[in-house]
């Protein structure tokens, strides 16, 4: 009896886990995403000649500064098109671009609002926003050079920002959350990357959707062998004679 009764304990638990994981493998996809990049932070918008361009598109732009001969420094993100993808699955959002040149009068840091239409498991969560911020450390062209440098020109460094980089949305009581993973610079994926002076560095974005409240399936799989251990344990001692703990 006690043997049946963990049997089922452990069957019934490892039963729940797998639902739960066939749960967790929604497949999710974002269309007619638009970007708009908005909120500049640093010098005054009017004294850092901030403009935009492409609101509202797949192609947007932010640039800044008092031109020193090359044009100002800008940002620039293209979305990736209509995205399809699972739970915890890093994609590819879009391309990142950063055009370095020397400047006065620069940012620290500004948000790009991306829009799009969600469907969860072919179930539409309507259009969503989502606001992600991003820094920059405009370094002055004066040695040492924080990031390294040519010819006393300074390289800046872009990271993803400490403001709100991730965005929840709400799916059947369950909360869906689509968070930067990390800048793709040529197949090195990291936090932040540097860009010389005088020239451009592209970075593809990267980003991955989780679920709140549902174990990641290496959790499940140690869980289950867990209850595997355990009844194989019973099993042996049962043959022994020894009486398993209530």
């Amino acid at each position: 009896m006690i043997r049946f009764h963990h049997a089922i304990l452990a069957g019934a638990t490892a039963t729940a886990l797998l639902t739960a994981g066939a749960a967790d493998a929604a497949t999710i996809t974002f269309t007619n995403m638009t970007v708009q990049w908005f909120a500049p932070v640093g010098e005054p918008a009017a004294r850092a000649l901030v403009t935009t361009g492409g609101s509202g598109t797949a192609d947007s732009t932010v640039a800044w500064g008092q031109p020193v001969g090359n044009g100002q420094s800008s940002f620039r993100f293209v979305t990736a098109g209509d995205i399809a993808t699972d739970v915890a699955i890093a994609f590819t959002l879009g391309d990142f671009t950063h055009s370095n040149n020397p400047v006065y009068f620069g940012l620290t840091g500004v948000s790009l609002r991306l829009i799009a239409d969600v469907v969860v498991d072919g179930a539409s969560v309507g259009s969503r926003a989502f606001i992600y911020a991003f820094s920059i450390d405009e370094t002055p062209n004066t040695p040492p050079c924080p990031y390294g440098g040519i010819g006393g020109q300074c390289s800046d460094l872009v990271a993803i920002g400490a403001g709100p980089a991730t965005q929840t949305f709400d799916v059947a009581g369950r909360a869906y959350t689509l968070a930067f993973s990390a800048f793709d610079v040529g197949g090195n994926k990291t936090g932040s990357f540097v860009s010389a002076e005088g020239g451009s560095n592209t970075a593809q974005l990267r980003a991955l959707v989780s679920v709140a409240g549902v174990p990641e399936p290496a959790t499940w799989g140690l869980m289950i062998v867990g209850f595997g251990m355990v009844a194989g344990a019973m099993r042996r001692r049962l043959g022994r004679g020894v009486p398993a703990a209530a």
